[in-house]
């Protein structure tokens, strides 16, 4: 009976290993695909969202923590909080460039992506809604999942906003929207990893 049980735990604790890996992975391929998207496309929203899809170092924390030092772990946290920091400011120069010289976001891509991501974060909310309440990693990487999807549908109705006046202002107002929600959450995580 003991060894059933431990079984049980062992299989229940590889799934959620399992789990967490394909949210950490899904969200770092669809931040990098924004990060890059966003440049070429001239969107300051979808960099900014790349920032809260990326947002992953809590779902990522309890895969790295056994094999990492808990100084390691402090030091990358504050690296990235630091390189958060300096990319919304980056992010915000972007889209004041684009309001100052009339740059025109291309609002047909950047709503492309934008659902394109949406679909990721709504597939990992799905895989992790059953697990979400017995377990606080799973919790966790649920929660950036759903903060996400709320970014993505933000960087939807940026592109719109684009594609309706033919501004870059709807693009910039997006991004200052979503920028203090993702710096709270990078200090959270600091906190959260001290």
């Amino acid at each position: 009976m003991g060894r059933a049980r431990v079984k049980q735990w062992q299989a229940a604790r590889a799934e959620q290993s399992r789990l967490l890996w394909i949210a950490y992975a899904v969200s770092e391929v669809m931040s990098l695909l924004e990060i890059v998207t966003g440049i070429l496309v001239l969107s300051a929203s979808l960099q900014a969202d790349s920032l809260e899809t990326g947002n992953s170092i809590a779902a990522s924390k309890p895969i790295v923590k056994d094999s990492l030092s808990r100084r390691q772990i402090t030091n990358a946290a504050l690296v990235g909080v630091i390189c958060v920091v300096l990319f919304c400011f980056w992010i915000v120069g972007f889209g004041v460039w684009n309001l100052a010289h009339e740059n025109l976001p291309r609002a047909f891509i950047m709503m492309a992506v934008g659902f394109l991501s949406l679909f990721a974060n709504i597939i990992i909310l799905v895989l992790l809604r059953k697990r979400r309440l017995v377990n606080a990693s799973i919790n966790a990487a649920w929660g950036c999942a759903r903060n996400g999807a709320v970014g993505n549908l933000g960087v939807i109705i940026a592109a719109a906003g684009v594609f309706i006046t033919h501004q870059s202002w709807p693009d910039l107002v997006v991004a200052l929207i979503m920028i203090p929600f993702v710096l709270r959450r990078a200090v959270r995580t600091m906190r959260d990893v001290k």
